[in-house]
């Protein structure tokens, strides 16, 4: 895990791997509902050199979910890929599932407003 170069820590080794996600983690401190919480794995899927041994843009699927103090939560997946190249134009495909529930308190009530992003 250290590059032999510099000595510093190096997981470029591991996120080139089958394996390899990356966790991010996000604090949550907006007021309308409370401190929380944003996590999620993010996986990379390098692609190979084009014929011309340029670079290519890697698949990126994302897992994760949300919290909040006053009960605000939520979980979310999806990929960012290059699914078609043709040419000079590439296709890019971003679909994302999403569950979400937010409870707000309006600035002059203390009654929760709440909404949701699926019917029920």
């Amino acid at each position: 895990m250290l590059d032999p170069h510099d000595g510093w820590l190096d997981v470029s080794g591991f996120l080139d791997s089958v394996y390899g996600f990356v966790p991010v983690i996000v604090p949550i401190t907006e007021p309308a509902v409370g401190y929380g919480a944003a996590g999620a794995l993010v996986f990379i899927d390098r692609k190979p050199p084009d014929s011309q041994g340029r670079y290519q843009r890697p698949n990126i699927t994302a897992v994760g979910g949300l919290c909040t103090e006053n009960g605000t939560h939520g979980l979310f997946a999806g990929p960012a890929a290059v699914t078609a190249e043709a040419g000079p134009v590439n296709w890019r495909t971003g679909v994302t599932l999403q569950y979400r529930t937010a409870t707000m308190r309006a600035p002059q009530s203390d009654q929760p407003c709440r909404r949701h992003a699926l019917p029920r």
